[in-house]
Order: structure tokens, then C-alpha cells, then sequence
């Protein structure tokens, strides 16, 4: 219960909370070799739409994840499903950070609706540890609720700054990655549930 309050709170407050050792490491090992089956089999490191795959549904719809977002947002949830897998990250990779809701516009649209609580989450699961090859998400806090904050600031000289080949704006871009958001770091088995409009990106992962 303790850890139920402390993740409803954190999910709400500052727009994602950490499930460690959703799964077990048995089931991570099987994820894994389903993963690496289907991507050998696709012949790409990134496969989207891992739930045409029979064999990955026991753990898109895990028992245990399902409980975890029923506790944290009521028993009628829905399965709002965009699915993809990672294996590696080949060449050089930039911070991404964007929202995944419909109206990503910061306080334009239902999205946006202060008479009601916004619920919509996103999980992320990960086989694999930050130490060894950067596994987590960058979330900027309290993005869903803030407009601005130094972090959305330095998020906005990234993006104006993405097709630029002037090596000195180069260098300051890959400099503020280190500044924009927080790396939430994870080991094989644990899940960051994150509301869909916060701003986050994936670490790129080695």
C-alpha cells in the first residue's frame, strides 16, 4: 500500500513513477530471445508493432502491470496500444524529447482540461541495465502541469537547433542533453509508467 500512494503520488506530481522488478528474470530472458527472434527475423534493431506477435502478449498485457495501473487509476482502464522494441542503437543518436497525448500543445485541448484528472500512461519496460547499455527513459519533470521550466528552455534551443551544422551550436546541443530532463535509470525487469503528456525521450542506448 505504501508503495501504491508512493507512486500514484509521484505519477501525478511529477509525471511518472518507477516499477521495479516488474518481471522476473526468468521472463526477461524470455523477452529477450522472443525480441531477438523477431527482429532477426524482421532484420531490424527497431520493430514496431510488437503486438502482431502472438508470443510478446503475456507480457504487453503482464497481470502484474495491469494490477499496478488499476490500483494507480481505477479498475476501467483501457489498452491505448502504440508498441515498439529497441535491440541496440547503431551510429550517432540525439535526445528526442516530445509527448505522446493527442493535443501536445501545451494547455490547447481536451488534453488540457483542469476539471479532470488526466490518466492516460504510457509503460515502459526494460530488459536491460543502465550501466551496461543506458536502459531508461528522460523525463522532464513536472512537464505536464508547467509550461516553462530551465529544462523546457534548453528544450527549446535543442529543437530550434537541430538542423544546425555550426559545430559550436554542435557542441553546446550535445553539452545540454546532459541538462534537460532527468535520466530515470532502470535495471532488466523494472517498468516507468509516465503520463502520455510529459515531455520525455528515450536515452540513447548503447
Amino acid at each position: 500500500m505504501k508503495d501504491l500512494e508512493a507512486n500514484r503520488e509521484n505519477l501525478f506530481k511529477y509525471g511518472y513513477c518507477v516499477v521495479r522488478n516488474l518481471l522476473s528474470s526468468e521472463e526477461v530472458e524470455y523477452c529477450k530471445t522472443v525480441i531477438e527472434k523477431i527482429s532477426a527475423k524482421m532484420k531490424a534493431d527497431v520493430v514496431i508493432g510488437i503486438h502482431n506477435h502472438k508470443e510478446c502478449w503475456n507480457f504487453i498485457a503482464h497481470k502484474k502491470l495491469l494490477n499496478i495501473i488499476k490500483n494507480l487509476l481505477g479498475s476501467e482502464i483501457r489498452y491505448l496500444y502504440v508498441g515498439a522494441t529497441r535491440r541496440e542503437q547503431k551510429g550517432d543518436c540525439f535526445y528526442g524529447w516530445h509527448r505522446d497525448n493527442t493535443c501536445r500543445l501545451f494547455g490547447i485541448g481536451p488534453d488540457w482540461n483542469k476539471k479532470e484528472l488526466y490518466n492516460i500512461v504510457r509503460a515502459g519496460i526494460y530488459l536491460s541495465s543502465y550501466d551496461i547499455a543506458n536502459s531508461g527513459v528522460n523525463i522532464i519533470p513536472f512537464s505536464h502541469k508547467t509550461r516553462y521550466s530551465f529544462s523546457s528552455l534548453l528544450r527549446l534551443f535543442h529543437w530550434k537547433t537541430k538542423n544546425s551544422n555550426n559545430l559550436f551550436i554542435k557542441m553546446i546541443r550535445k553539452n545540454f542533453e546532459k541538462f534537460i530532463g532527468i535520466n530515470i535509470k532502470t535495471n532488466p525487469g523494472d517498468c516507468v509508467l509516465f503520463l502520455a503528456n510529459v515531455m520525455h525521450s528515450g536515452i540513447p542506448p548503447t
